[in-house]
């Protein structure tokens, strides 16, 4: 899992954006003595779903304006489509499993959650999470104020509870200074490392491909013109290994990750013209 998180870690915008929202819901999370660590992972993946490639879409286009654009809301719904692809994503992978149905929910409307069920306060912590996450993205300098009064006037969606957790826990001078830190890339590696990489998460090996696949899609979303090259490679070598009789499984794994560092390559660079 080492490799899936540090790529999400690594994409611009984006990896800033997931890293903010996770902080900020394991910090309320904790503060109503609910689990910080789970919290914090579907805060982590919470816009996976954003990730994979569709028509016209290149990762290089995730930027302050696509991921604002991609929350406003459209409308009285329960889930979006990044949010059901998202769910479907990490429903994939037996233990993050019990992240899926908050992931699902993170953009539900107030009326389709329920108090009284553990996931549903899960995804409205994630929910104002993502609000102040964006405020304090697009913002320089922010202070107390800043983040306050955007929230107030949005207090209707989230559990009043939430809320007032919330607002107490941005009083603290050291969670406005985390949020700096995370975007000024300061303490990005060792908060995933405290929070996310113990030897919990560590993957069994027929979790791998599941994995590997993930990765080659968000890999291939860097352009048009390698959409779908990590697959047809890892499926090559698969084949390859077979005639040549080794490991067929681990020629496939390492065909889908081959292309990991392509992933900080700027799309300029990957579709230049030759001269």
């Amino acid at each position: 899992m080492k490799i899936l998180f540090n790529l999400i870690n690594l994409i611009p915008n984006f990896g800033i954006h997931s890293l903010q929202v996770a902080f900020l819901a394991s910090e309320i999370a904790k503060s109503l003595n609910l689990d910080p660590k789970k919290a914090f992972l579907a805060g982590y993946l919470h816009d996976i779903g954003v990730l994979i490639p569709h028509e016209n879409f290149v990762l290089d286009d995730i930027n302050t304006t696509y991921l604002i654009n991609h929350d406003i809301p459209s409308g009285n719904e329960l889930t979006r489509l990044h949010t059901v692809i998202g769910s479907f994503i990490v429903n994939q992978f037996e233990f993050l499993r019990d992240i899926s149905e908050i992931i699902l929910k993170h953009h539900a409307l107030l009326k389709f959650l329920d108090e009284g069920c553990g996931n549903d306060i899960y995804a409205n912590i994630l929910s104002i999470s993502e609000e102040i996450a964006k405020y304090h993205f697009i913002n320089d300098n922010v202070d107390y104020d800043d983040l306050f009064f955007p929230i107030l006037s949005i207090k209707s969606r989230f559990f009043d509870f939430v809320f007032k957790a919330t607002i107490e826990i941005l009083k603290r001078e050291f969670l406005i200074w985390g949020l700096d830190d995370i975007k000024r890339g300061i303490v990005n590696r060792k908060m995933l490392l405290d929070y996310l990489l113990g030897d919990d998460l560590d993957l069994k090996n027929e979790n791998l491909v599941d994995e590997g696949i993930l990765v080659s899609f968000i890999v291939d979303a860097k352009s048009k013109f390698t959409k779908d090259h990590s697959w047809r490679v890892a499926t090559v070598a698969r084949d390859m290994a077979k005639v040549a009789k080794l490991d067929q499984d681990s020629f496939f794994i390492a065909g889908l990750y081959h292309d990991v560092g392509k992933i900080t390559t700027p799309f300029k660079i990957l579709e230049k013209k030759e001269s």
